[in-house]
C-alpha cells in the first residue's frame, strides 16, 4: 500500500461507506460531482480529479462507463477495484 494523503483516504472511506459488501450492485459508484458533495470538505473539481488519477493509478479505482443523468448529460464514474475493497474492508471502520 502506499502512503496515501488524508484527502485520498477520505475519497476511500467515501466509497467504502457508499456500498453494500453482500451484492455487487451499481451502488458504489460515484461521479465527480457526487464525490465533491458528499465530502464534509469542499475540495475544487480539479483537486478530486488529482487525487482520483493517483488512486487510479495505484489500482484503488477503476472508471465505468459514462453515467447518462437528466438533460442528457453524461458523466463518469468511478469504483472500488475488488483488491482496494479486500484491503480496505479490514482496516479501520468508516467514517466520512
Amino acid at each position: 500500500m502506499f502512503n496515501m494523503t488524508q484527502k485520498q483516504e477520505l475519497i476511500i472511506r467515501l466509497f467504502i461507506s457508499e456500498e453494500s459488501f453482500e451484492d455487487s450492485s451499481d451502488e458504489d459508484v460515484l461521479s465527480i460531482d457526487e464525490i465533491i458533495q458528499k465530502l464534509s470538505y469542499k475540495p475544487t473539481k480539479q483537486a478530486v480529479q488529482f487525487s482520483l488519477r493517483a488512486l487510479r493509478k495505484r489500482g484503488y479505482l477503476e472508471k465505468r462507463d459514462s453515467l447518462v443523468l437528466r438533460e442528457g448529460k453524461q458523466r463518469v464514474i468511478w469504483h472500488l477495484t475488488d483488491s482496494a475493497r479486500k484491503l480496505f474492508c479490514k482496516s479501520r471502520p468508516v467514517s466520512v
